[in-house]
């Protein structure tokens, strides 16, 4: 048979790589395809280490290849020669590239998920790249240790061999195709990132949701096969093979710093990783990393770049100017270091700093003042003199009082929203300028299982009626607008505009936050359990009152709870969302109060709904995780019967079960059948949906054409049949706990239900036209 050509080899191996790295990609499989590769790994790092042990190792000749200097005699020829094997490896297997290990966390996981894995991942690099060099040297000693000895990676291999056979010199190949093909895989999605702009670009918080970069197909297929098509050109034109490994390496040495660098800030941003901690082993091991990177980078772009001249030139470079080199790229680094970290600086430190220096500057001058003009929507406005360093937020308050209104936010000249911690001069408003006023709504807060009202009225006022005594409140009497409040079946808490909270209801159920008032400052959400509060600080902390049984108490997590920007609660269970995509879990475990079986699953959430006594979270690839009670939806279907929970985009719960709205329009149920859990007998309805709500014990859906579909207990507005033919061209849909309420596009209004808890409004509906808004409690449905 005949041999096939070196040249046709080279090439179908450089192929080989390709396609598998973007089969690897292309199925979704990068991170359980980097186990087995670092398992390989490892298994070498192992050999390794036993031959480091065993070998007589060339202190010298270790500790002199590590140093950053110029060949000696011959460029070709060094005394070190056995750690030019060692930085090659370092340069294109192990820190370069391989920084990106998880490089797929672009398309999966967050970048705080990854910090771990990148720190275990540089260390190991570390700990190989040191093995290896002190395995070389040991060889290159027992080979008689002359200045013109040749050393390679074959001469590793057999070093190798002697020890472990065959077995070994298998166990190293192994590792090392695996260390090439993570090299490529890793290569190709790091350059994804940095060919999309995406390296240094803050992640997208949209609709307050933290999302990552999404790379297109298109940018992996195109560089995989672009290294391929320079690869395949080297072996055609038959460059000599030592020049092309030599050009790579200068331009792995010079990219190398740039890579470490991207990442390390990117790992120490709040701009990416968001509020949560950055631990001191993860930092410790990325910057000794960064640092041996820069050191190794150093020797190689100098060693290479001058072997290079000598093969072009035939030109000898003097040692002695390696340490002048050495200074000259130091200073370089410092101050392109410095320069990198003011660019990148998130936009208040710097606003900051430039406050500063501008103050420093002007140290002798006084204030300004200037005039704004405050116009509301309605044609009213008013004039205000105010300081260039007043902020946006003392602003609003100030407009406030004299409006007698409650505003949300202000709007700029140009029609951009004003951060309330801005000053007006930060923010670029400038004298005469007028600003518009968005006033908040009113607004109703109730309890499905209360009997009880609280309004806020426009100008920030609280006005509460039905339930019990304790909530009969005729005003709150507070000085503070209120902006937000959140009932549970025996309390109320108010969220007041300068982030405290004011409670009234049953002192043992969230009515009496005087424990931990002190703690409720900054606050920036309020949510409930059955008897039970937790307040969301703007920090990421989480403050709880009320019965314990239902949440209240939340100090076995405590830990746990930092950087949360989100809350849910069951009937006595609270789930907490992080920025991290993880879920903490506290209060009753039956009803939800305890994930550990699903805590695997429970990563890349950006969503949480609840019922009665169940949990569910939507995961960022559209998938869905359940727990709590069976009863209640805490378990998710798979039968092969059902519709596939996939593709979900919306999460809406009962009190005994789930819906899930999928992107394709379908919708999937699960649950008690027989309060909404099982969708089947309206299945061929459901298509088109936009829009899912739920009673207490059904679900309603509105399709695309303005027509509802209903499922679950009727008496609790799962069937519409006595209304269906007025269920056309309709805009909304509101619940109440047994019923519900369906605004049309003509302004008028279509009930069903349970007929004592708001489902039959047949003694109102001359009065229900030209109806723009509509609002439901426990038993009853108002407009």
């Amino acid at each position: 048979m005949a041999r096939l050509p070196s040249n046709l080899l080279r090439i179908g191996g450089c192929f080989a790589y390709a396609v598998a790295a973007l089969i690897i990609l292309y199925l979704d499989k990068a991170d359980s395809v980097g186990v087995g590769l670092g398992v390989s790994m490892m298994a070498m790092i192992v050999l390794f280490l036993v031959v480091a042990v065993t070998v007589g190792c060339s202190w010298p000749a270790l500790f002199l290849g590590a140093l950053p200097s110029l060949p000696r005699p011959s460029p070709l020829q060094s005394a070190a020669a056995p750690c030019e094997t060692a930085l090659s490896l370092v340069g294109t297997t192990a820190i370069g590239f391989n920084l990106f290990l998880s490089g797929s966390m672009a398309r999966h996981k967050t970048l705080a998920e990854c910090r771990r894995g990148i720190a275990f991942s540089t260390l190991s690099a570390l700990i190989v790249s040191v093995l290896i060099m002190i395995v070389a040297a040991g060889v290159f000693e027992e080979q008689g240790g002359t200045a013109g000895a040749r050393f390679n990676i074959i001469d590793l291999a057999a070093s190798i061999n002697g020890y472990f056979g065959a077995a070994g010199t298998t166990v190293f190949a192994l590792g090392f195709v695996s260390a090439a093909l993570s090299s490529m895989l890793t290569v190709i999605i790091g350059a994804a990132l940095a060919a999309e702009g995406l390296l240094l670009r803050p992640l997208k918080d949209v609709e307050d949701i933290l999302e990552e970069p999404r790379l297109s197909p298109r940018s992996f297929w195109s560089i995989a096969f672009s290294m391929v098509a320079i690869a395949v050109l080297a072996i055609c034109i038959n460059l000599p093979r030592p020049s092309v490994i030599l050009v790579a390496q200068l331009f792995n040495g010079i990219l190398l710093p740039f890579f470490c660098v991207s990442l390390l800030l990117c790992l120490t941003d709040e701009k990416f990783m968001g509020a949560a901690p950055q631990s001191i082993f993860a930092n410790v091991c990325l910057y000794v990393s960064v640092t041996v990177t820069f050191v190794l980078a150093w020797r190689v772009v100098v060693q290479k770049s001058a072997v290079l001249l000598s093969l072009v030139t035939g030109a000898q470079l003097e040692n002695s100017a390696g340490p002048v080199l050495l200074v000259a790229t130091g200073l370089a680094l410092v101050r392109l270091l410095d320069e990198v970290q003011r660019a990148t600086a998130p936009a208040s430190a710097l606003t900051k700093e430039l406050k500063q220096e501008a103050e420093h500057g002007a140290s002798t001058k006084s204030l300004m003042s200037f005039v704004v003009h405050v116009a509301l929507l309605s044609g009213r406005q008013m004039s205000l003199t105010v300081l260039t360093d007043t902020v946006v937020q003392d602003l609003k308050q100030r407009v406030q009082q004299e409006l007698h209104v409650s505003i949300a936010s202000l709007v700029g000249p140009a029609g951009d929203l004003l951060q309330n911690q801005l000053t007006l001069s930060e923010a670029g408003v400038a004298d005469g300028e007028t600003l518009h006023a968005i006033c908040c709504p009113a607004m109703i807060a109730s309890s499905r299982r209360s009997s009880a009202f609280a309004l806020i009225r426009r100008d920030g006022s609280v006005v509460t009626w039905g339930g019990s005594s304790t909530l009969r409140c005729s005003t709150l009497q507070q000085s503070k607008e209120v902006i937000q409040i959140r009932a549970n079946m025996a309390a109320f808490a108010a969220l007041q505009s300068d982030g405290s909270v004011a409670c009234w209801g049953s002192k043992t159920s969230g009515g009496d936050s005087a424990t931990v008032q002190h703690q409720l400052r900054n606050v920036r959400e309020v949510r409930a359990t059955g008897l039970a509060f937790a307040a969301l600080l703007a920090d990421g902390r989480v403050v709880t009152w009320g019965d314990p049984a239902h949440g209240g108490d939340s100090c076995k997590v405590q830990d746990q709870l930092v950087g949360v920007r989100a809350i849910c609660g069951s009937s006595s269970a609270f789930a907490a969302l992080r920025c991290d995509g993880h879920v903490v879990t506290w209060g009753n475990p039956r009803q939800g109060g305890d994930s550990q079986k699903v805590q695997e699953e429970l990563r890349d959430v950006v969503r949480i709904k609840s019922t009665f006594g169940a949990f569910a979270a939507l995961r960022r690839d559209g998938s869905v995780v359940a727990w709590g009670s069976f009863r209640h939806g805490g378990s998710v279907p798979c039968s092969p019967s059902r519709l596939a929970l996939r593709d979900v985009r919306h999460l809406r719960g009962s009190d005994f079960a789930f819906a899930a709205l999928r992107k394709d329009g379908r919708v999937v149920a699960w649950g008690c059948s027989k309060h909404g859990g099982d969708a089947h007998p309206v299945q061929d309805q459901l298509t088109s949906v936009r829009q899912l709500r739920s009673s207490l014990g059904a679900f309603a859906a509105l399709r695309a054409d303005g027509r509802v579909v209903t499922w679950g207990n009727a008496h609790h507005g799962g069937d519409s049949c006595a209304v269906r033919e007025q269920l056309q061209e309709v805009r909304l849909i509101r619940p109440s706990g047994f019923a519900f309420a369906a605004l049309r596009a003509d302004g008028r209004v279509v009930t069903w239900g349970n007929r004592s808890h708001g489902g039959d409004s047949r003694a109102v509906q001359p009065q229900l036209t030209g109806v723009v808004a509509i609002r439901g409690s426990s038993s009853a449905s108002g407009s």
